[in-house]
């Protein structure tokens, strides 16, 4: 696990992200697809350009797919934060974008004025 952390670190600082391969199982990904399916079915649209006309948002995660709770508490994931970000950190946005065909791409962009 150490090389594949290494790994992930260095090409955080080097690309800015990493994709975290195999993290869940197959059945894992069903299982919030499946928590996922229902509520996503009953939500609207963005209401702009920014929110993306051809794309929807579900806030508020942990409540509503309870099995998405195992993104975020993955231990690949947590060693990766660990070491970038201070001790204590919090989630503070846990959503979900299902993103259809025909949407335009989003602007780079920090979600909080204190990103740097």
């Amino acid at each position: 696990m150490l090389g594949a952390l290494n790994s992930s670190l260095e090409q955080v600082h080097c690309e800015g992200y990493t994709v975290v391969r195999d993290a869940l199982s197959q059945r894992e990904v069903e299982v919030i697809r499946d928590e996922l399916a229902p509520i996503l079915a009953s939500m609207p649209f963005g209401r702009n350009e920014f929110e993306g006309h051809r794309s929807q948002r579900v806030y508020a995660l942990l409540a509503k797919a309870p099995a998405t709770a195992d993104l975020v508490t993955h231990p690949a994931l947590v060693a990766l934060l660990d070491q970038l970000l201070h001790a204590a950190y919090l989630l503070s946005a846990h959503i979900a974008i299902n993103v259809h065909a025909g949407e335009t791409a989003q602007q780079l962009h920090c979600d909080d004025a204190h990103c740097d």
